[in-house]
C-alpha cells in the first residue's frame, strides 16, 4: 500500500498536468485562429513551445499510468509539429558550391540600445558578408559601422526607428520605399554582384502589440508582397516582428511567391538572445525561385538582444545554362 503522501503527490501531479495540457490545447487553438484577432495571432508564435510542452507532459501522463491523457497530449504534440516538419534539420554550411558563387547576406539588428560599436564591426568582418542589413542601427549608427567596415563601400542609411541601413561590398543603387502609411520603410536596393544583377528588400515590421500595431505590421506585410518581382532574383531579409507559424507570415509566402530560407535549417530563435529558451525566430529571409538556399543559421549576438541571420545561397542555374566565367 503507497503512502498517503505519495498518492497525495501524485494526485497533486496528475492535476497540473492536466491543467498544463489543457492550457496547451488553448494556447494552440488560439493561434490556429490567429488571422482572427490580434491577440489570437501573438499565440501562434508559440507552436514550438506548445510542441516540447505536449511532449514533456505526454511523458508525465505515462508515468502516472494516464493513458486516455496520455493519448490526447500527444495528439495535441502532433498537431502541434505539422507547420514544424518543413524547418526540421540542422544548419549547414555552404561546401556545395565554389565560393565565388556563394551569395552571403547578414540581416542583423543591432538594438538601439548596443552602442559598441567596435564588437559589433568585429562580428559583422568576420562573417565575410556581401551585404548586410543592419536594423535599429539609429542616428549616426550606421555611418560609425561602415567607417569601422571599409570593406563595404557602398551604403544607403536610413536611421529612422523603423528604418534600415544596407552595406555592401558590390555597387549598388538604392531607394527607400515607404510600407503601410506609418513610418516604416524598406530599403529596396539594386545590387551588381559579380556582374550578376541582384534586388535586394531589407525591412523593419511593426511590433503587434495591440490591435493598431498588429494592423501596420500585417499592412506592412501585404505592401512588402506587392514589391517582389517574380522575373529578377530577389531577396528580402529583415526583422519582420512575426515567426514561421503565423498565419500571417503564411499569407506573405503565398502572395508575394518567396519562399522562407530557414525551411529545413532548423527553427532556432533568433530573439531574445539572452532567453533562447523562451526565443522566436522573428528575423527572416526569403528568396525568390532563382535561388538555392545553401544555408540559414543564426550567428552570436554581439551584445544586442537579436541574433544576426546569416544566410547564403547560389542563383539555380539551368542544367542547359553554363556558369558566367570568373
Amino acid at each position: 500500500m503507497r503512502p498517503r503522501a505519495t498518492v497525495g503527490r501524485r494526485t497533486l501531479l496528475l492535476r497540473l498536468a492536466l491543467a498544463a495540457s489543457a492550457a496547451a490545447w488553448l494556447i494552440l487553438i488560439a493561434g490556429m485562429l490567429g488571422e482572427r484577432h490580434w491577440l489570437l495571432d501573438l499565440f501562434s508564435n508559440f507552436r514550438v513551445h506548445c510542441f516540447v510542452l505536449f511532449l514533456g507532459l505526454a511523458a508525465i501522463l505515462v508515468f502516472l499510468r494516464r493513458r486516455l491523457a496520455a493519448t490526447a497530449t500527444l495528439a495535441g504534440a502532433a498537431l502541434s509539429a505539422i507547420p514544424l516538419l518543413g524547418y526540421m534539420g540542422a544548419p549547414s554550411q555552404a561546401a556545395a558550391a565554389a565560393e565565388s558563387h556563394v551569395f552571403r547576406l547578414v540581416s542583423f539588428n543591432v538594438w538601439f540600445r548596443n552602442r559598441d560599436y567596435a564588437r559589433i564591426a568585429e562580428l559583422l568582418g568576420s562573417m565575410r558578408a556581401d551585404v548586410v542589413i543592419l536594423i535599429e542601427a539609429l542616428g549616426s549608427a550606421g555611418r560609425e559601422l561602415q567607417a569601422l567596415l571599409p570593406e563595404y563601400p557602398y551604403a544607403y542609411f536610413d536611421p529612422a526607428m523603423h528604418g534600415v541601413v544596407v552595406l555592401s561590398r558590390w555597387p549598388m543603387q538604392s531607394r527607400p520605399q515607404p510600407l503601410g502609411g506609418a513610418g516604416a520603410r524598406a530599403a529596396v536596393a539594386q545590387i551588381d554582384w559579380r556582374g550578376e544583377p541582384l534586388t535586394l528588400v531589407g525591412a523593419h515590421l511593426h511590433w503587434p502589440l495591440g490591435a493598431h500595431s498588429a494592423r501596420l505590421r500585417n499592412a506592412e506585410l501585404d505592401e512588402l508582397a506587392t514589391l517582389i518581382d517574380p522575373a529578377n532574383p530577389l531577396i528580402a531579409a529583415g526583422d519582420f516582428n512575426l515567426t514561421p507559424w503565423s498565419p500571417w507570415f503564411r499569407r506573405f509566402e503565398s502572395r508575394s511567391g518567396l519562399r522562407d530560407c530557414a525551411r529545413g535549417q532548423g527553427v532556432a530563435p533568433s530573439w531574445p538572445a539572452h532567453a533562447p529558451w523562451i526565443g522566436l525566430r522573428i528575423d527572416h529571409c526569403f528568396a525568390s525561385t532563382h535561388w538555392n538556399v545553401l544555408s540559414a543559421r543564426l550567428g552570436p549576438a554581439g551584445g544586442s538582444d537579436h541574433r544576426p541571420l546569416i544566410v547564403e545561397l547560389e542563383i539555380a542555374r539551368p542544367a542547359n545554362r553554363a556558369p558566367r566565367a570568373e
